[in-house]
């Protein structure tokens, strides 16, 4: 019987969720991919052949595991934002929008909508940072600078500038927090960033935070606000 079947053949998903949970709060990123993966392999062999034939292509199209990024992202997007419960469920479901928007759009619009979420991961980052002076968050909030394109980080700077300009004026009592942005915005511009960078970067994030490396990798915006949810306005 498929892990798929077993899974939800059954109401007893406590051993599985128990073994992510327990990796992921041990930081085993290792043990938890492992685990993750091969419930997104059992998803995929869901799916109808000519779904996963357009899918795959992406990968070519767009970028080498394109699609396995993607759904892993969701899974632990799916993962994070459900009761203990309803986990894996969850998972199955955000994979399923994840893969009901690739299919619905062409590589361009794909692109521009991920572009969008990384503007997203950026000034969500940028918030969190700016309120706990969190050094991995700062990090994260930079690596999504070097990652995007030139356009884009010009972007950011002009976002990270405006914003410093406006604590200034709002909140005049911590001025540190207007530094710690415009310090960000003068590091972000310091030059252009290369592919080379992007690696090193990403090799930092990855040792600071990997979750917020996975979730930068996947376009996805939600870790923010599901580990500091203290500090955005309840929707």
């Amino acid at each position: 019987m498929s892990l798929w079947k077993r899974i939800f053949g059954t109401q007893d998903n406590t051993p599985i969720d128990v073994a992510i949970t327990t990796a992921l709060a041990a930081q085993d990123y290792e043990k938890a991919d492992l685990l993750a993966s091969q419930f997104m392999l059992e998803f995929v062999k869901t799916l109808p052949g000519e779904q996963l034939f357009i899918l795959k292509q992406l990968d070519s199209i767009i970028a080498p595991r394109f699609l396995a990024t993607r759904l892993m992202t969701a899974f632990f997007r799916g993962w994070r934002s459900a009761q203990a419960s309803a986990r894996l469920a969850n998972a199955a479901s955000e994979m399923r929008v994840e893969v009901d928007f690739l299919l619905s759009h062409k590589p361009p619009e794909i692109l521009s909508i991920l572009s969008h979420r990384i503007n997203e991961y950026f000034c969500d980052a940028v918030w969190v940072f700016v309120k706990t002076s969190d050094p991995s968050t700062r990090l994260a909030a930079f690596c999504a600078a070097v990652v995007a394109d030139s356009e884009q980080r010009r972007s950011m700077v002009g976002y990270l500038t405006a914003i410093a300009s406006d604590w200034q004026v709002l909140a005049p009592a911590t001025p540190e927090a207007a530094t710690r942005l415009h310090d960000l915005a003068r590091d972000i511009a310091s030059h252009d960033w290369s592919l080379e960078d992007v690696v090193d970067q990403k090799a930092r994030l990855r040792t600071a935070d990997r979750e917020y490396l996975y979730a930068l990798d996947g376009s996805d915006p939600t870790i923010f606000r599901h580990r500091f949810s203290e500090l955005f306005p309840k929707d």
